[in-house]
C-alpha cells in the first residue's frame, strides 16, 4: 500500500483494491466451476447408482427366469422319460399281442384248412 493514491492511511489504494477485487473474482469463478463440476458429478454418480440398480434388478429378475425355466426344462424332461417309458412298455404289449394274434391266426387257418379238408375227405368217401 504505497501507491501515493491512496487517500487514507491503512487503507488501500484503487489499485490495490483493483487487484484485490480481480483475484477475488477469479477465485469466486474458478469456486463457481468447481461447483458445477461437483453438481454433475453428483448427478452424474446419482444416474449411475440408478442405472446400476436397474441393472442389479434386471439381472435378478433375469435369473429367477432362468431358475423358472431350468425347473420347467426339468419337468418337461421328466414327462418325456415318463412317455417314452409308457411308449416303451405299450410298444412291448404291442409286440406281444401281435406274436399272440399271429399265433391265432396260424392257429385258426390251420383249423380252417383241415375242416376245410375234412369237409372234402367226407364229401369223397360219399361218392366213393
Amino acid at each position: 500500500m504505497s501507491d501515493a493514491t491512496s487517500t487514507d492511511a491503512g487503507l488501500p489504494s484503487p489499485s490495490d483494491a483493483l487487484g484485490e477485487w480481480r483475484a477475488a473474482e477469479q477465485t469466486a469463478a474458478v469456486a463457481r466451476r468447481g461447483r458445477l463440476g461437483c453438481e454433475a458429478a453428483a448427478t452424474s454418480a446419482t444416474e449411475a447408482a440408478q442405472a446400476a440398480q436397474v441393472t442389479a434388478d434386471t439381472a435378478k429378475r433375469a435369473a429367477e427366469a432362468a431358475l423358472m425355466a431350468e425347473e420347467s426344462a426339468s419337468r418337461t424332461a421328466a414327462a418325456a422319460w415318463l412317455a417314452a417309458a409308457a411308449s416303451d412298455v405299450g410298444a412291448s404289449e404291442a409286440r406281444d399281442d401281435l406274436v399272440r394274434a399271429d399265433a391265432h391266426e396260424e392257429r385258426a387257418e390251420r383249423a380252417y384248412v383241415e375242416a376245410l379238408a375234412r369237409t372234402r375227405d367226407a364229401g369223397d368217401g360219399a361218392d366213393g
